[in-house]
């Protein structure tokens, strides 16, 4: 109910049409984006990484980063709708959403997924090897360097996993 497919959609978000979570604009949103009339931030999208930049709007610098990691079996683009109606009030955020990399789960009988690392269970999840969890890690090392390297602020947020 709180997801609406809507006719209206920015320019900028013409850019994640092979989001298609994405597409769907909350009605909330929608007068956000009507009353809006600065300039809308750059997106970039790099299919082959499944890896999208909400970025400052041109000629703006970036001063602060966020990386939002998505959950357990989610994509980047689960996250893009709300990153770029956060960037519309923050322009001078950068916004990396990257996508885990599909592993078989446990937990889920094994079955291929996007995750951040593997989880065994739901019971006495501190003992847990979290087994992938340094190679994520080094994931988003790579890409605060790569995209983010040039802010003064950053932050790592997530959801679930």
């Amino acid at each position: 109910f709180w997801l609406k497919l809507l006719s209206f959609r920015p320019p900028a978000m013409l850019a994640l049409r092979r989001f298609p979570r994405a597409r769907g604009l909350h009605a909330g949103a929608r007068r956000c984006f009507a009353a809006h009339d600065g300039p809308e931030p750059e997106i970039e999208v790099d299919h082959d990484r499944k890896l999208l930049v909400i970025g400052p709007p041109a000629g703006v610098k970036a001063t602060a980063g966020v990386v939002m990691l998505h959950g357990l079996g989610d994509t980047a683009k689960g996250w893009g709708q709300a990153c770029f109606h956060w960037a519309l009030s923050m322009p001078h955020v950068r916004w990396v959403l990257p996508t885990a990399k599909e592993i078989p789960v446990a937990l889920n009988n094994g079955m291929a997924m996007p995750a951040w690392y593997d989880i065994q269970g739901l019971e006495n999840r501190a003992l847990e090897e979290c087994e992938g969890i340094e190679e994520s890690a080094d994931v988003i090392k790579d890409l605060v360097g790569e995209k983010l390297g040039d802010v003064d602020r950053l932050v790592l947020g997530g959801f679930s996993q």
